[in-house]
């Protein structure tokens, strides 16, 4: 079918054009029987994909089919695990609603315990509860120094004759020599030398001796306080033969 007219005798330049659109139209044509064909061919492509795929040759189909072909399970089997579940589930219900029902006992115990002990309070706390009556506050008070005191001392004069048995209570001297007040004797306060070293050797002059007075004596006796320059206090009974460390 051709929508154009053959030239009848127009120059050949017309001729031309119309036979250039004449080949123009068959290209198209052409493409477009082309493009027909390749979506016949793919339609075709797809349904051959289809048919093959679900071909009993195929994996899938074929597992399906033999899951599907496999004997059922024996009825009597069957009915013997049905019987079974049924008696596990009935054994389950039963221990789940003993486990409410003593669940439920304690609760119950519990509350009545708590309610009496809220409604009837022991008669012991109630009594600690009840607060003390305030006491007063008494003003702080430096703790007093205990006095000095040397138990179980045995005095004997020049001769060794015992003149006392008995404690020794050397706070009286002590606190004369904090003092700072000296007897009538000559070696009250003196210088201690240390000879016999009795005591810690230290420099020259760094201890004194003080009297402490022996009752029905008038004179020093044999009792003495030894003082270092540290604070170090020292006492004898036996005239330096020995002595005690007080401080």
């Amino acid at each position: 079918m051709d929508h154009f007219s053959r030239p009848t005798g127009g120059s050949q330049e017309t001729a031309r054009n119309s036979s250039a659109d004449r080949m123009r139209e068959r290209a198209l044509r052409l493409k477009l029987a082309a493009i027909v064909v390749l979506i016949v061919a793919g339609l075709i492509y797809n349904w051959y994909e289809q048919r093959s795929a679900s071909q009993p040759g195929d994996k899938s189909t074929t597992e399906v089919e033999e899951s599907n072909s496999k004997s059922p399970e024996d009825p009597a089997s069957a009915n013997t695990k049905t019987k079974k579940s049924a008696k596990s589930s009935r054994k389950q219900d039963a221990e789940s609603t003993a486990e409410k029902a003593a669940t439920k006992k304690a609760d119950k115990a519990s509350y009545k315990t708590t309610s009496k002990s809220r409604g009837k309070p022991d008669a012991k706390q109630s009594s600690a509860v009840e607060p003390s009556p305030p006491t007063a506050v008494q003003p702080a008070t430096e703790a007093e120094p205990k006095p000095i005191v040397v138990e179980n001392v045995t005095l004997k004069d020049l001769d060794g004759k015992v003149i006392y048995r008995g404690r020794i209570e050397l706070q009286p001297t002590i606190d004369r020599i904090a003092a700072g007040k000296r007897l009538r004797f000559a070696n009250d306060g003196s210088t201690f030398q240390n000879r016999e070293g009795r005591l810690p050797r230290k420099p020259a002059g760094y201890y004194q001796e003080w009297v402490h007075p022996t009752e029905q004596r008038s004179g020093p006796g044999p009792q003495r306080v030894v003082t270092g320059k540290e604070g170090e206090l020292f006492y004898t009974h036996d005239h330096y033969r020995s002595f005690k460390r007080l401080r």
